[in-house]
Protein backbone atom coordinates (compact mmCIF):
# COMPACT_ATOMS: atom_id res chain seq x y z
CA UNK A 1 0.00 0.00 0.00
CA UNK A 2 1.06 3.37 -1.05
CA UNK A 3 0.63 5.83 1.83
CA UNK A 4 -0.84 9.20 -0.62
CA UNK A 5 -1.48 12.21 1.87
CA UNK A 6 -3.11 15.86 1.84
CA UNK A 7 -1.32 18.52 2.94
CA UNK A 8 -2.87 20.96 5.17
CA UNK A 9 -1.29 24.05 5.98
CA UNK A 10 -2.22 24.13 9.78
CA UNK A 11 0.43 25.08 12.42
CA UNK A 12 0.35 23.02 15.52
CA UNK A 13 -0.14 25.34 18.79
CA UNK A 14 -2.67 23.00 20.76
CA UNK A 15 -0.73 20.90 23.07
CA UNK A 16 -3.89 18.30 23.07
CA UNK A 17 -3.01 18.07 19.56
CA UNK A 18 0.76 17.81 19.83
CA UNK A 19 -0.37 15.16 22.60
CA UNK A 20 -2.59 13.24 20.02
CA UNK A 21 0.47 13.18 17.80
CA UNK A 22 2.63 11.55 19.95
CA UNK A 23 -0.17 8.92 20.88
CA UNK A 24 -0.65 7.90 17.17
CA UNK A 25 3.89 7.89 16.93
CA UNK A 26 3.85 5.21 20.21
CA UNK A 27 1.13 3.50 19.50
CA UNK A 28 2.95 2.79 15.47
CA UNK A 29 5.96 1.79 18.20
CA UNK A 30 3.96 -0.81 19.54
CA UNK A 31 2.49 -2.08 16.14
CA UNK A 32 6.36 -2.23 15.30
CA UNK A 33 6.74 -4.06 18.16
CA UNK A 34 4.18 -6.78 17.78
CA UNK A 35 5.78 -7.44 14.15
CA UNK A 36 8.78 -7.99 15.19
CA UNK A 37 7.55 -10.55 17.53
CA UNK A 38 5.19 -11.58 14.54
CA UNK A 39 8.41 -12.24 12.52
CA UNK A 40 9.97 -14.97 14.90
CA UNK A 41 6.48 -16.90 15.16
CA UNK A 42 6.45 -17.08 11.31
CA UNK A 43 9.67 -18.04 11.04
CA UNK A 44 8.31 -20.96 13.87
CA UNK A 45 5.25 -21.72 11.88
CA UNK A 46 8.02 -21.77 8.20
CA UNK A 47 10.41 -24.07 10.03
CA UNK A 48 7.04 -26.51 11.69
CA UNK A 49 5.70 -26.73 8.01
CA UNK A 50 8.50 -27.54 6.62
CA UNK A 51 9.10 -30.83 8.85
CA UNK A 52 8.28 -34.09 7.80
CA UNK A 53 5.28 -34.45 10.12
CA UNK A 54 3.12 -31.93 8.44
CA UNK A 55 2.44 -33.27 4.63
CA UNK A 56 -0.57 -33.26 5.77
CA UNK A 57 -0.68 -29.61 6.11
CA UNK A 58 -3.23 -28.28 2.66
CA UNK A 59 -2.38 -26.33 0.50
CA UNK A 60 -4.18 -23.41 1.41
CA UNK A 61 -2.37 -23.34 4.59
CA UNK A 62 0.55 -23.19 2.81
CA UNK A 63 -0.81 -20.62 0.92
CA UNK A 64 -2.21 -18.45 3.52
CA UNK A 65 1.23 -18.84 5.34
CA UNK A 66 2.84 -17.16 2.56
CA UNK A 67 0.18 -14.48 1.91
CA UNK A 68 0.30 -13.53 5.76
CA UNK A 69 4.34 -13.42 5.83
CA UNK A 70 3.65 -10.73 2.75
CA UNK A 71 1.14 -9.08 4.35
CA UNK A 72 3.04 -8.84 7.38
CA UNK A 73 6.51 -7.52 5.66
CA UNK A 74 4.16 -4.58 3.56
CA UNK A 75 2.46 -3.54 7.04
CA UNK A 76 5.88 -3.40 9.24
CA UNK A 77 7.23 -1.10 6.05
CA UNK A 78 4.02 0.83 5.67
CA UNK A 79 3.90 1.14 9.67
CA UNK A 80 7.49 2.63 9.56
CA UNK A 81 6.79 5.21 6.87
CA UNK A 82 3.60 6.51 9.05
CA UNK A 83 5.95 6.74 12.11
CA UNK A 84 8.46 8.82 9.25
CA UNK A 85 5.16 11.15 8.71
CA UNK A 86 4.14 11.95 12.30
CA UNK A 87 7.69 12.64 13.54
CA UNK A 88 8.10 16.44 11.87
CA UNK A 89 4.39 16.87 13.39
CA UNK A 90 5.74 15.78 16.86
CA UNK A 91 8.96 17.77 16.82
CA UNK A 92 8.48 20.47 14.01
CA UNK A 93 5.47 22.88 15.30
CA UNK A 94 5.07 24.62 11.71
CA UNK A 95 5.16 21.56 10.09
CA UNK A 96 2.08 21.04 7.73
CA UNK A 97 -0.32 18.57 9.08
CA UNK A 98 -1.87 15.83 7.10
CA UNK A 99 -5.38 15.85 7.14
CA UNK A 100 -5.16 12.29 6.18
CA UNK A 101 -3.13 10.66 9.35
CA UNK A 102 -6.32 8.90 11.05
CA UNK A 103 -7.84 7.61 7.96
CA UNK A 104 -4.42 5.89 7.69
CA UNK A 105 -4.02 4.77 11.24
CA UNK A 106 -7.35 3.29 10.94
CA UNK A 107 -6.45 1.24 7.98
CA UNK A 108 -3.03 0.27 9.22
CA UNK A 109 -4.83 -0.82 12.23
CA UNK A 110 -7.20 -2.92 10.31
CA UNK A 111 -4.68 -4.72 8.36
CA UNK A 112 -2.78 -5.27 11.62
CA UNK A 113 -5.85 -6.76 13.30
CA UNK A 114 -6.52 -9.01 10.22
CA UNK A 115 -2.88 -10.21 10.05
CA UNK A 116 -2.88 -11.38 13.45
CA UNK A 117 -6.13 -12.85 13.39
CA UNK A 118 -5.13 -15.34 10.19
CA UNK A 119 -2.01 -16.08 12.65
CA UNK A 120 -3.97 -17.22 15.29
CA UNK A 121 -5.99 -19.37 12.50
CA UNK A 122 -3.01 -20.98 11.20
CA UNK A 123 -1.10 -21.33 14.38
CA UNK A 124 -4.66 -23.02 15.66
CA UNK A 125 -4.17 -25.40 12.48
CA UNK A 126 -0.64 -26.43 12.88
CA UNK A 127 -1.22 -27.29 16.92
CA UNK A 128 -3.95 -28.89 16.15
CA UNK A 129 -2.64 -31.03 13.56
CA UNK A 130 0.93 -31.80 15.70
CA UNK A 131 -1.44 -32.61 17.95
CA UNK A 132 -3.25 -35.40 16.36
CA UNK A 133 0.04 -36.55 14.88
CA UNK A 134 1.50 -36.96 18.11
CA UNK A 135 -2.06 -39.07 19.31
CA UNK A 136 -1.23 -41.51 15.99
CA UNK A 137 2.35 -41.76 16.41
CA UNK A 138 1.79 -43.48 20.15
CA UNK A 139 1.65 -46.59 20.56
CA UNK A 140 -2.06 -48.48 21.35
CA UNK A 141 -2.15 -48.81 25.20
Amino acid sequence: MKLKLKAMKTIIEDNELNTELQELYLVSKKWISDLEFLDSELEFLKKLFQTHSFVQFLEQDLAMLLKLDNAHSELKSDVTLYMHLLEPLIVDPEHKLNVDLIEIYAKLESRLAEILLNFRTLRATAFTLNKNELKAAQPPK
